[in-house]
């Protein structure tokens, strides 16, 4: 069982982790379209 608990545990940090990072790299992508939009106005 403690085997197999490990890699899983570690497996999920890093999800966690992909999925902080890609939000906000997206909040950032938002602000830069959002900058573009006024700019056009």
């Amino acid at each position: 069982m403690a085997k197999e608990s490990t890699p899983f545990a570690t497996r999920y940090e890093t999800i966690i982790k992909l999925l902080e990072v890609a939000q906000a790299h997206y909040k950032k992508f938002i602000k830069l379209i959002r900058r573009k939009k006024k700019i056009g106005e």
